[in-house]
This record gives C-alpha cells, sequence and structure tokens, in this order.
C-alpha cells in the first residue's frame, strides 16, 4: 500500500485574485488489498471532513474508496484546512493498514 500526497496551488479570478491550495491524493493498494477493502466495506469508512472550495462553505466528508486506485484533487482556500485535511487521510490510512493486517493475521490464524 502507498499513499501519495501532491501539494500545489493556483491563482484563481480576475479581479479579486486569490489562491487556491490543492491536495493531490492517491492509495494505491494491491490487488489482495483491494479484495479485502471491498469485502469489508472499509473504503465507505469516512478519510476526512473539511471545507473543500466546491462545497462553498460547507464541511463534506469524503471517504477511503474515492482515491483508492486513483488521484483526487482536493482545493482548498486556507492552507490550514488542507493539511488538516492531509492529516486526517494519513491517520485513516494508517487505520486501513491495521485493518488489513489484523485480518491478514486473522486469516493465517485460522488456515
Amino acid at each position: 500500500m502507498k499513499l501519495n500526497f501532491d501539494r500545489t496551488e493556483e491563482r484563481v479570478g480576475f479581479i479579486l485574485r486569490s489562491t487556491v491550495h490543492y491536495l493531490h491524493v492517491s492509495l494505491e493498494v494491491t490487488q489482495g488489498e483491494q479484495a479485502l477493502i471491498e469485502k469489508n466495506n472499509w473504503g465507505d469508512l469516512p478519510a476526512c471532513t473539511a471545507v473543500f472550495i466546491h462545497t462553498h462553505g460547507m464541511e463534506w466528508t469524503m471517504f477511503g474508496k474515492e482515491f483508492i486506485g486513483k488521484t483526487r484533487k482536493l482545493g482548498f482556500k486556507d492552507f490550514k484546512q488542507l493539511t488538516s485535511a492531509e492529516r486526517q487521510i494519513l491517520e485513516s490510512v494508517e487505520k486501513l493498514i491495521l485493518k488489513i493486517e489484523e485480518d491478514t493475521d486473522f486469516a493465517a490464524g485460522a488456515s
């Protein structure tokens, strides 16, 4: 399993220019890990809750399945919001790794 983060920023607007901070997130998983995630519906667990630029100031919850095996571009008006979402995603992936390891250890012990 490999978690990838990339940060970029972009100036937007014609008259009142502002900076939008982007977090590009992807989680690469093996076929076995993908099968476990789908079997146990772990992709439906919340990965982070944040105020994304496209939600017009409303908090939005992003689920793990939204970036497993693909790259998502998340926009933020504030850099602190970006770092908070990044931290939440990292914690969620760490929990997912523990779940996969526990399930794998349980399956190995049962055989």
